[in-house]
């Protein structure tokens, strides 16, 4: 007899398959720098589907003041919160002191590719969503080298936003 499979983990694959399909779609139209995007939250869907099912628990807290024991986690994911947050090397300290030795910080935030990032720029984003401050590619290497963390690797993707708000308003 199977397992029913947990309603939290089937939205999570309905998620997967919406967004594979989206990628899918991008690949078809050429826009491959827009497609990364969406493959990625296919992969994380799904990802987090299966983890539902063998028992993987999600918590969602105050990243800059986490209520958690110390060495609690595995992994530790956060997307696109620390560019809202002035404070942001005391949100890596957290995730740091919650994460097990060996354990793994994940992030996906914002980055300014041309540095510095033109004015009108840096401050549209501050204006419509409140974003504290985006770093430069050279700022995030430096707080996460401080952050006393091991083979830090950090990757720059393009994303062409109207774009890709064009596909997702498809």
């Amino acid at each position: 007899m199977s397992k029913r499979i947990p309603e939290h983990a089937l939205k999570e694959l309905a998620r997967a398959k919406k967004a594979l399909f989206a990628a899918k779609t991008l690949i078809e139209k050429g826009l491959f720098e827009d497609c990364v995007s969406r493959a990625y939250y296919a992969v994380l869907h799904a990802a987090k589907a299966v983890l539902f099912l063998v028992g993987v628990e999600f918590r969602v807290a105050n990243a800059q003041n986490l209520s958690l024991d110390d060495a609690l986690f595995d992994m530790v994911i956060c997307e696109f919160i620390i560019a809202f947050v002035e404070n942001k090397q005391k949100i890596i300290k957290e995730f740091v002191r919650v994460t097990k030795p060996g354990g793994y910080i994940g992030l996906s935030e914002a980055v300014w590719i041309k540095s510095p990032p033109p004015t009108e720029l840096v401050e549209y984003p501050s204006r419509v969503t409140g974003v504290k401050e985006i770093l430069t590619y050279d700022g995030w290497k430096k707080l996460l080298d401080i952050s006393q963390l091991r083979d830090i690797e950090v990757r720059t993707y393009k994303i062409n936003k109207v774009r890709q708000f064009i596909n997702e308003m498809r």
